[in-house]
């Protein structure tokens, strides 16, 4: 079947309130897919086929979404419905969606999010725009250097489908200040015995959260990392850069730039 023709299926089941038959065909589709197929419906409709899916998937496809179209949408929902949504979402998706709201919609939404979630809108929606920590996620993983690596890998598997990444783990204090990097692979690898401060490397690679998005875009290119880990004024770490993050706001020639390394390597440099 052309999409077309899928879009004109997904029409008229809408126009019939046949939403068995909606969900049964999204079933098998990629949220991206999802996302195309019904990127031109009216939001209240884009809203009913949400609530078909499971809310992670909900918000898996609305991040394909174009911006203006999940801040209609979002718009359209429920106070309940879009609470849960945006829970579900990756924080800087979640972050740059409750910046484009309204400040009564902003109200509205937070009283029914959980506090953690709330406290982390608000932090990541405070940063200027254009700078690295408007960008960033608060969706990493973190180890401290006194763990054994049997304690943190138990972690990171209990982490990671919340993370953004487990690849990279990054190893902080008691304050949080940013003390080290461990690749997953250094800890799979590594004799039995030892800690995480054995392992680590000392010297990161990182950007402060008020730095401009493009000295980002930068560090990431010349130091072919996935992420790029993010401190603020104290050193805290507060969040990460993904390679992706950055593709996706810096220009294009910037971002040609970055394509032409594989992001493999570990936040101290090269993984030679």
């Amino acid at each position: 079947m052309t999409a077309a023709m899928m879009q004109a299926a997904l029409r008229s089941f809408l126009a019939r309130g046949d939403l068995d038959s909606i969900r049964a065909g999204l079933a098998g589709l990629h949220a991206a897919d999802i996302a195309q197929l019904i990127a031109d419906l009216e939001p209240a409709d884009i809203g009913r086929i949400l609530g078909l899916l499971p809310v992670r998937r909900q918000a898996e496809m609305f991040g394909y979404l174009p911006v203006a179209q999940e801040v209609e949408v979002a718009r359209s929902l429920p106070r309940a419905e879009l609470a849960a949504l945006v829970a579900a979402m990756s924080h800087d998706e979640r972050a740059d969606l409750f910046n484009r709201l309204d400040p009564d919609q902003r109200e509205a939404l937070l009283p029914g999010m959980a506090h953690a979630e709330r406290e982390d809108i608000r932090k990541l929606a405070s940063y200027p725009e254009g700078t690295a920590g408007a960008i960033m996620t608060s969706d990493y993983a973190a180890l401290t250097a006194q763990l054994t690596l049997s304690e943190a890998i138990d972690r990171l598997r209990r982490e990671a489908p919340d993370r953004e990444t487990i690849y990279n783990a990054y190893v902080v204090d008691e304050r949080r200040r940013l003390v080290g990097v461990v690749s997953l692979r250094d800890l799979l690898l590594a004799p039995d015995g030892k800690c995480v401060a054995e392992v680590m490397r000392r010297e990161v690679v990182f950007a402060r959260a008020e730095d401009p998005i493009r000295e980002v875009a930068r560090k990431i290119g010349d130091y072919d990392l996935l992420a790029l880990p993010i401190v603020n004024g104290g050193d805290m770490l507060v969040g990460i850069v993904t390679v992706d993050d950055a593709l996706d706001v810096v220009e294009a020639e910037e971002g040609r730039r970055l394509t032409k390394f594989g992001g493999t390597a570990v936040m101290g440099g090269p993984d030679l």
